[in-house]
């Protein structure tokens, strides 16, 4: 589904308390949606308008039609309205009639988008992957959170600021809640948060090996308990792809094995 379209139905779920059930059309972006008001369902067919005018809206207008645009003005809701056109934007602002159902919504500001200048460092990922883990936590406290992430709370506060920020969490009756396309997309980023901003807090050391690296991996199994660590980087890889020859060795390790074999 269309990020545009994704939030603006979100949007008009969390207002209305309507039942948004989209129905995909195939090769298009464009949706048909049913809203169910008790037990009776209105169907919308949905059309994106990048740039609109009301001249063009009210040209293209059907009677079931639904355009959804990245932010209406007052101006355009209030001419859309009295001419019948159906119109919603990313931020809930809505004239919709059809089948006995009236909705009007003004006054909702645009959504905008963090700066990307604020880099999300270590402790802010920690709470990211937290998120992921276990999207329920978008509904938690901001205390329960950091707790689950294993951070403070203005760290907790500050990611949850930020993705509200970028459209990836929307308000819900309960907190907040991912949308489902910036959930899959913030898993992408997470891997490069990680390289960038938490994989260097978590480098205990760089050590050269005595002897060949096949040698070292064999002392590592004998030496360290086999529930406190795991294989990382190409010595993880060599395990699924044997041809693959690693040019060090990583090593994952629990935090208390970390202190005794590092001190």
């Amino acid at each position: 589904m269309d990020l545009l379209l994704e939030r603006s139905l979100a949007q008009l779920n969390e207002i209305t308390g309507l039942h948004v059930r989209p129905v995909p059309k195939r090769n298009s972006k464009d949706l048909t949606i049913h809203l169910l008001v008790g037990t009776r369902a209105t169907t919308l067919h949905t059309t994106i308008v990048a740039a609109p005018t009301f001249e063009m809206l009210l040209a293209r207008k059907t009677q079931h039609s639904l355009f959804v645009v990245p932010q209406a003005s007052r101006e355009l809701l209030t001419k859309a309205s009295a001419e019948g056109i159906n119109l919603l934007d990313a931020s809930g602002n809505c004239t919709i009639r059809a089948r006995g159902l009236i909705l009007y919504v003004e006054g909702r500001p645009a959504i905008r988008r963090h700066p990307d200048t604020k880099a999300i460092r270590a402790a802010g990922w920690w709470c990211v992957l937290a998120l992921l883990a276990r999207p329920s936590l978008a509904e938690a406290t901001i205390r329960d959170l950091a707790a689950a992430a294993g951070v403070s709370t203005q760290a907790a506060f500050d990611v949850q600021k930020r993705l509200s920020a970028d459209g990836a969490l929307i308000r819900s009756p309960n907190g907040y809640r991912w949308v489902p396309s910036q959930w899959r997309r913030y898993i992408d980023q997470w891997v490069g948060g990680y390289q960038a901003y938490v994989r260097p807090k978590l480098l205990l050391g760089r050590f050269r090996a005595q002897g060949e690296l096949s040698d070292v991996e064999e002392r590592v199994q004998t030496m360290l308990p086999a529930a406190a660590w795991r294989w990382g980087g190409e010595s993880a890889a060599r395990r699924l792809a044997p041809h693959v020859e690693p040019s060090a060795v990583v090593l994952h390790l629990q935090e208390d094995t970390a202190r005794t074999h590092m001190a």
